[in-house]
């Protein structure tokens, strides 16, 4: 055991097996170049500070500041900002290059971490500039992404490979998947674990077709394996809608329109109806 009380100075080396106790100031180590010291009680300005210094000038301070509070603090000394605290409550802040906003942020009662942001709204937040008056919704806030303008998030692969989104369960762990394979410039949608047999749900290729149910679509809509449904009363037109094709499933017809009007009609009864829309023995058409 060594005990020193008052002003003890000591040249070279020494070892020490058991306890040191320091009763005054400052524990000091002093060098031309360096030194270390942790500060007094009284001192204005720090509390149980550890003081460090390169050629002689104060650079760093780690401990506890006299702040009123019991919060744990790197503080750069040349920067006259905090670089690193930790709150009582478990909360811990990194600070960015001014030290005036955490750029980094824990929220230990929450779980939560803050990229950008001191009030994360989910597990990750990784904000930019605020979007404004909006807070994540609770479904969908494991990852939230904010900006101030456009905002994004970019998977990056080499040229000849798929970047993919995943989505599983407990039973399966690819349930369904987005896939954008950039060695040929397509992007598939599959809503089970095969995959329609590879093909996928949907694909979107390079030249902007659409398959469903199949991968190599040769027009711009193509369905493979299957069919197509409108609901009662829409239309299957072309150019600007002025001509189309409308069916009702529970009036049972069929019509042509031209330039926005009814041409020609199939009934209920198979009855071709040209220039109207019922059959009668006293109408023509």
């Amino acid at each position: 055991t060594l005990s020193v009380s008052g002003l003890s100075s000591l040249n070279g080396g020494a070892n020490v097996t058991g306890s040191v106790t320091v009763t005054g100031d400052t524990i000091k180590i002093d060098s031309a170049t360096h030194a270390f010291y942790t500060a007094d009680r009284g001192d204005t300005s720090s509390y149980a500070i550890n003081r460090y210094y390169t050629a002689g000038t104060e650079s760093w301070r780690v401990g506890l500041l006299n702040d009123g509070t019991s919060n744990f603090h790197i503080y750069d000394v040349a920067g006259s900002a905090d670089r690193l605290l930790i709150g009582t409550n478990g909360d811990i802040s990194f600070y960015n290059t001014a030290g005036t906003s955490q750029s980094l942020f824990w929220d230990a009662s929450a779980e939560s971490l803050g990229i950008g942001t001191s009030l994360p709204d989910g597990t990750l937040h990784v904000q930019t500039a605020s979007a404004g008056s909006v807070t994540a919704d609770t479904a969908a806030d494991n990852l939230v992404v904010e900006n101030s303008s456009h905002g994004g998030i970019s998977i990056l692969t080499p040229n000849s490979v798929t970047g993919a989104i995943y989505f599983g369960d407990p039973d399966d762990n690819n349930a369904g998947r987005i896939l954008y394979n950039h060695g040929d410039d397509s992007l598939t949608f599959m809503t089970d674990a095969l995959g329609n047999g590879g093909a996928g749900a949907m694909t979107i290729d390079s030249s902007r077709n659409v398959g469903i149910g199949t991968s190599s679509p040769a027009r711009k809509l193509e369905i493979s394996g299957g069919h197509a449904r409108l609901s009662d009363g829409y239309n299957l037109e072309w150019g600007g809608g002025t001509n189309y094709i409308r069916g009702s499933s529970a009036s049972n017809y069929v019509f042509v329109a031209t330039n926005s009007t009814e041409r020609l009609r199939i009934d209920a009864s198979g009855n071709l109806l040209v220039g109207k829309t019922a059959a009668s023995s006293n109408t023509v058409g």
